[in-house]
C-alpha cells in the first residue's frame, strides 16, 4: 500500500469508530482520554482543511455519516495528502500523538479472500516498524479453501 494511501486509511480507521459511536458511547468503550484524542485529532483536521471548502464539505459530511461517505472523504484526502508535500508528515504527527491501539478478532468460516491487518509504528525518529496484529495463518487454520490471502499494512 502506498504511503498517502496508508495515511488516509489510518485517518478513516481513527475516526469511524468516533464519527459512529458520538463521544459518549467511544469514551464508554475506549476511554475519555481516547475520545480527547481523537476529537482532538478531528478538530486537527477541520483546522488544516479551514480554508479549503470543498475539502472541508466532505470532512463534515463523512462526519455526518462515515460509512456512506468513507469512500469520498478517502479520495479528497488522499488528494489533499498528494498536494502539500509538508502535510503527509503534520498528519503522521498528529497520528503517532494519540497513542491508540486496536485489537482485530476475525473468525472466519469461508472465505475467497482473507486479510490481515498490521499496524505501522513510526517511532520519534521517524523509522518505520510492524507488528502484526492479526496472524491469517491462524484465522484460517479451520477454513476448508481459502485463496488470495494477504495482509493490510497500516
Amino acid at each position: 500500500m502506498e504511503p498517502i494511501t496508508a495515511i488516509a486509511t489510518t485517518v478513516i480507521a481513527v475516526l469511524s469508530p468516533y464519527l459512529k459511536k458520538g463521544v459518549e458511547k467511544f469514551s464508554e468503550e475506549m476511554g475519555a482520554s481516547a475520545a480527547q484524542k481523537v476529537k482532538g485529532f478531528l478538530g486537527y483536521l477541520k483546522q488544516k482543511f479551514v480554508n479549503k471548502p470543498e475539502t472541508m464539505q466532505t470532512l463534515e459530511t463523512f462526519a455526518q455519516d462515515s460509512d456512506a461517505h468513507r469512500d469520498a472523504f478517502a479520495e479528497k484526502l488522499k488528494q489533499e495528502l498528494r498536494n502539500d508535500e509538508t502535510l503527509p508528515q503534520s498528519m503522521l504527527d498528529q497520528l503517532k500523538t494519540l497513542e491508540l491501539s486496536v485489537e482485530v478478532r476475525q473468525h472466519i468460516e469461508d472465505a475467497q479472500r482473507a486479510v490481515g491487518i498490521k499496524k505501522v509504528y513510526i517511532d520519534s525518529a521517524g523509522a518505520v516498524t510492524q507488528k502484526k496484529t492479526v496472524r491469517v495463518d491462524q484465522t484460517t487454520k479451520n477454513v476448508e479453501e481459502a485463496t488470495g490471502i494477504e495482509d493490510l499494512k497500516l
